[in-house]
């Protein structure tokens, strides 16, 4: 359900899933997009999609700015490594 095909294809390790533990705020999503330059933002439910064009170590978008804006704790997943945990599981792999 990655709504930016075109990232998880050209640049995985930049597409990321942000998984939240409540479910996502719409002015979170807005206090965050003030704070992008090139990232793109997409929320559904609980999970925040974020596409850092350049970079996730350039990004003014980090965890502790995700979880404060959002209201609760997070934890992200690149495309590259959904990929290999959607084959773990697929396979019966602990």
């Amino acid at each position: 359900n990655c709504p930016f095909p075109d990232a998880a294809l050209d640049r995985p390790s930049k597409c990321l899933a942000v998984f939240l533990a409540c479910e996502g705020r719409d002015e979170g999503v807005a206090e965050l997009a003030e704070q992008a330059t090139s990232e793109r933002i997409s929320l559904a439910g609980d999970v925040l999609w974020i596409d850092y064009r350049d970079g996730v170590g350039r990004s003014k978008l980090t965890g502790a700015r995700i979880e404060k804006a959002m209201g609760c704790t997070a934890t992200a997943r690149n495309w590259n490594t959904l990929g290999k945990l959607i084959a773990a599981m697929a396979n019966g792999d602990d």
